[in-house]
């Protein structure tokens, strides 16, 4: 070593140190898989790879947080010394591993069908997921169906701004581009609660100055004061229930130090029949101010210079009936919702009265050479138990990872860690006491997503046979949609009310 940085400080000999540098990177490239074996540190905090001309398993990748050069980034798994990794040998469909079990758990959910049974009341779903539901995939369809046949209108919570505008169907959301976003699993600088999406939103500013909001309903025009931070939400008629909402709530967190007595943000919400004003004074982790409580299907929020306050989003609602909120996640593989606080999670149950929670993951972990996801199922069973602290009585249905091909022998077929992965996830499930319903056994189970892209016309997912395109994402919410009704029709009550028909 000692020569080592002799070299490096000869500025006459530039070819050595330059040298010394390359041979140093392959001694530790190729020594880095041998000490990681070593390790247990390096093992709970960075994947490993094959060193040499082998094939390398995935780079590495840090525990918490995702690359700062990535939009939402990658999974924030840590993989242990339990994760075996398999050599790359060749994978039919006939080595495939079988699924173990059958747990389907819906018992758990009669509170949630009992609710069902008073639609006079609102009933609400929170809809977790990855990159399978974003832009309402899945959920809209859910949404709809769910709300012709019990009742309700209105597309939910949607947050300040998104990163894939104009994708969504279920909503016209349109937004100023002066806006910060911090998601779970990037870091968070800004030391702010992340809300019920696991996302906050802050105003990009320039200067100090006195804050208010001003809300418009049925008015307005996103072209206008375009120097000024602005949302706009619109309903839209691809679906019944997307239409119009009566409701319009505002959730926004804790202001920084100050601002909530000097610096107050103001809200002046109107349309056709009514106005009102509110200061955004609340100094609680969720604060919520009701914008408009009258049939309205467009709404225009102003933020005009405001403070430092961290804002969540609008939930458009009807007051009885279904209620469906999107959070989707691209590359969560559901342990970046630890980043989403208990306290979070608590003051937003209070307010919004979830009767069901669902998780749907598993994607992004899915890896034909990995044999053994023991790793995984320990961070899944963290995340369902941190719901079940946090939403304490509420039910959850955990879903398992849809199909996905993969390239295998020059063919495509379903990845052989698919039917691992739904194995650890109804493990999960039973162990924890909530629901499961598996999509790759509901699609058809092996080669499904195969036949789903290349037997259907049209096709039910794209070409990267791992993502539902619109048409198949509507099918995979009848499946989901059946196995959730057929549990309702053998409660006791349907059995009930079917014995009363036939008297």
């Amino acid at each position: 070593m000692h020569c080592f940085f002799e070299l490096l400080a000869m500025q006459k000999r530039p070819f050595l140190r330059i040298l010394c540098i390359l041979i140093c990177s392959a001694v530790w490239l190729l020594g880095y898989p041998f000490l990681h074996e070593q390790s247990q540190w390096f093992q709970s905090h960075f994947r490993t790879y094959a060193p040499g001309p082998f094939p390398q398993d995935s780079a590495l990748l840090e525990r918490t947080g995702f690359p700062k050069n990535s939009l939402l980034g990658l999974d924030t798994l840590s993989v242990d010394d339990s994760m075996t990794v398999a050599m790359p040998l060749p994978v039919t469909l006939s080595t495939i591993p079988p699924l173990v079990g059958d747990y389907h758990g819906t018992e758990v959910l009669d509170s949630f069908f009992r609710a069902l049974r008073k639609p006079q009341q609102q009933i609400r779903i929170a809809y977790y997921g990855d990159s399978s539901i974003e832009g309402d995939l899945i959920c809209m369809s859910f949404r709809d169906s769910l709300q012709k046949r019990f009742g309700g209108y209105g597309v939910g919570f949607v947050p300040i701004m998104t990163h894939i505008p104009g994708f969504r169907r279920s909503v016209r959301h349109q937004f100023s581009d002066n806006w910060h976003r911090s998601v779970i699993g990037q870091p968070n600088e800004e030391k702010m609660f992340r809300g019920i999406s696991g996302e906050f939103f802050l105003p990009i500013m320039e200067g100090n100055s006195t804050d208010t909001i001003h809300a418009d309903a049925l008015t307005g025009d996103p072209s206008e004061d375009d120097d000024t931070h602005w949302v706009s939400y619109r309903g839209t008629s691809r679906f019944v229930g997307t239409q119009f909402f009566s409701d319009a709530r505002f959730f926004y967190g804790r202001p920084e130090m100050g601002d909530s007595i000097n610096r107050p943000l103001r809200v002046i919400a109107n349309s056709s029949y009514q106005q009102r004003s509110h200061v955004l004074n609340g100094n609680h982790i969720v604060n919520e101010v009701s914008l408009l409580d009258t049939l309205s299907r467009r709404i225009r929020i102003n933020f005009t210079q405001p403070n430092r306050t961290p804002l969540y989003g609008v939930s458009l609602e009807s007051a009885s009936g279904i209620i469906v909120d999107n959070f989707p996640c691209r590359g969560n593989s559901g342990y970046a919702n630890l980043g989403i606080s208990n306290a979070v999670l608590r003051s937003f149950q209070e307010k919004l009265q979830y009767d069901l929670i669902i998780l749907q993951y598993g994607l992004n972990v899915i890896n034909p050479r990995v044999e053994s996801y023991a790793w995984y199922e320990r961070q899944l069973l963290r995340v369902v138990k941190h719901f079940q602290e946090s939403m304490p009585e509420i039910p959850i249905l955990l879903i398992g990872v849809p199909d996905k091909g993969t390239k295998i022998n020059g063919q495509m077929q379903t990845d052989p860690s698919v039917p691992r992965v739904t194995n650890a996830q109804r493990r999960v499930a039973e162990k924890t006491g909530v629901a499961f319903f598996s999509f790759y056994e509901a699609m058809g189970g092996a080669g499904s997503m195969v036949r789903w892209v290349e037997e259907n016309n049209p096709k039910l997912a794209n070409t990267d046979y791992t993502h539902f395109n619109f048409t198949g994402a509507k099918k995979a919410s009848d499946l989901l949609l059946d196995f959730l009704l057929s549990a309702f029709q053998e409660t006791p009550e349907a059995e009930n009310q079917r014995a009363d028909r036939t008297l």
